[in-house]
């Protein structure tokens, strides 16, 4: 008797098991959702989400999908789970519809804002579903910036989830894909912004009294040198605030082919006027008749560069102009070693500005690529190593004009 009810308590113990497994295959087959991506529950305890493990994509090469069609039951198992905190696919011609759901369960704020962490992107569509109807908010780099929901140099949209909210988004870029996405509730949203702001701040404003700063100077003295800083510094802060976004957002939010097709243009200026710069400060001269020569060159090139800008083949010469400012760049470090090593004071001064300068760069590409962690020291090294290079080469300035007198 006991014997038979060990046997009885094994089967059961069997079928549990059969039964738990007819129980998955089943759900799997036939319930798909069940097992696909997880909602993102907003909890009051958390206010800032990364997104990027929580969202579905869907490659359309074709660049022809409708959002109905995406939104069909046809295509609902066609996209793929990111398996990445930022998603990126590098210079594609292909269109991406991105999926994720958002759900509130405990968390007391009923407005919720997803950034799009990214300055340059051509074409980006939010789909959200408002009284029971599909909305489009359609923005992008390529649309002027009033298109913007949120008035924000990144890509912002305001959303309202409730119980479970399903949102599509529409990528479309030649600048390189990638899907850096965050959701915030709107009172973190604003903390993270004054923050960043304030750094934005400190930079521009130190930027702005420079400028200021070397202009009264060229007023005193009628020194060539200090204009050609001025239009340095000048060039510099322009690039960064493109960069950044906040070219677009305060200066030109209406001139799209600038915040685009612009970058060749910006570029060939700040290079134009570290030759210029250059030459004065270092006393290139006859007196070194091949490196001036080398500049001169440079000139000529950094003009033409600008002025291809404006044509419609300009991509076609972006690979040049990068080669063309490497090696510019490289020549100009030789430049200065060779004056330092000819006891021109000024030169030590233009070498260590310069090291802070591509240090700063160094790093913001470390932080970029996720080597180095998103701390504000190296999320912001290239404007820091920017503040160090503009007031050591004011003081290499200085130094000069002291030794005149």
């Amino acid at each position: 008797m006991k014997l038979l009810n060990e046997k009885n308590i094994t089967f059961i113990n069997e079928l549990r098991v059969f039964l738990y497994v007819i129980f998955i295959i089943a759900n799997v087959l036939f319930h798909h959702d069940s097992f696909g991506l997880e909602s993102v529950l907003l909890k009051k305890e958390k206010d800032i989400y990364n997104l990027g493990f929580n969202l579905e994509i869907l490659e359309d090469k074709t660049k022809k999908l409708t959002f109905d069609q995406v939104n069909s039951p046809e295509y609902e198992n066609k996209f793929i789970t990111s398996k990445d905190k930022i998603p990126v696919f590098g210079m594609s011609n292909s269109v991406f519809w991105i999926k994720f759901d958002l759900e509130n369960i405990s968390h007391p704020s009923n407005e919720w804002l997803i950034s799009f962490q990214q300055v340059w992107c051509d074409y980006l569509d939010l789909y959200k579903k408002i009284n029971g109807k599909w909305e489009v908010i359609k923005t992008g780099d390529r649309r002027t910036f009033d298109t913007r929901e949120v008035n924000n140099r990144n890509f912002v949209f305001k959303v309202r989830p409730g119980k479970k909210s399903t949102y599509y988004m529409r990528v479309q870029s030649n600048d390189g894909i990638q899907i850096p996405l965050k959701l915030y509730s709107a009172s973190s949203f604003s903390e993270e912004e004054s923050f960043t702001m304030l750094g934005f701040g400190l930079f521009y404003g130190i930027m702005l009294v420079m400028i200021l700063y070397n202009l009264f100077v060229f007023l005193s003295t009628r020194s060539i040198s200090y204009l050609y800083y001025i239009f340095y510094i000048s060039s510099y802060t322009l690039i960064n605030m493109a960069t950044n976004g906040l070219g677009f957002q305060f200066l030109y939010p209406e001139w799209v082919w600038f915040q685009n097709e612009g970058f060749l243009c910006r570029a060939s200026l700040i290079v134009l006027a570290l030759i210029l710069f250059t030459r004065k400060y270092l006393g290139v001269d006859d007196s070194t008749p091949r490196i001036n020569k080398v500049l001169r060159f440079y000139n000529i090139g950094a003009v033409l560069f600008f002025m291809s800008s404006f044509f419609p083949f300009y991509k076609n010469v972006l690979g040049p102009f990068y080669l063309f400012m490497v090696v510019g760049l490289f020549y100009l470090i030789f430049i200065g070693i060779y004056k330092f090593r000819m006891n021109y004071r000024p030169a030590k001064y233009y070498l260590l500005a310069f090291t802070f300068f591509i240090g700063g760069a160094i790093i913001k590409i470390g932080q970029i690529n996720g080597i180095l962690p998103p701390w504000f020291i190296f999320i912001n090294a290239f404007q820091i190593g920017g503040v160090f290079e503009v007031v050591l080469l004011s003081l290499g300035l200085a130094d000069i004009i002291n030794s005149l007198l």
